[in-house]
């Protein structure tokens, strides 16, 4: 579902993912009012120690967060469920935008 906005769900420096299912511990910083350069130089990303955020801005963040909930809703009126994504994606938003104000 975040493909489009955080890239694979693998190491960035990989080309594919590996052909046995494993967690990648890659991070996600929304930023807000920093620029991208320092938040680059204060969580890097390092092949060798495994580190690997993306980067979001957060009008983008919430922008995501917003039109997939807002899909989701649409679905569960047809009668699809996702099961708790959809308030998963209430939370996470609400602690963004909790973290770093609107």
């Amino acid at each position: 579902m975040s493909g489009h906005l955080l890239g694979v769900e693998w190491f960035q420096w990989q080309s594919h993912g590996g052909s046995r299912p494993r967690e990648y511990p890659v991070k996600v910083v929304v930023y807000k009012d920093a620029p991208l350069e320092e938040l680059e130089a204060a969580y890097p990303i390092d092949e060798a120690l495994e580190k690997d955020f993306r980067y979001v801005e957060y009008t983008a963040a919430i922008n995501y967060f917003d039109k997939n909930v807002h899909e989701l809703e649409e679905m569960a009126k047809e009668g699809f469920t996702m099961g708790d994504l959809s308030s998963e994606l209430v939370e996470t938003k609400s602690l963004i935008v909790e973290a770093l104000g609107k």
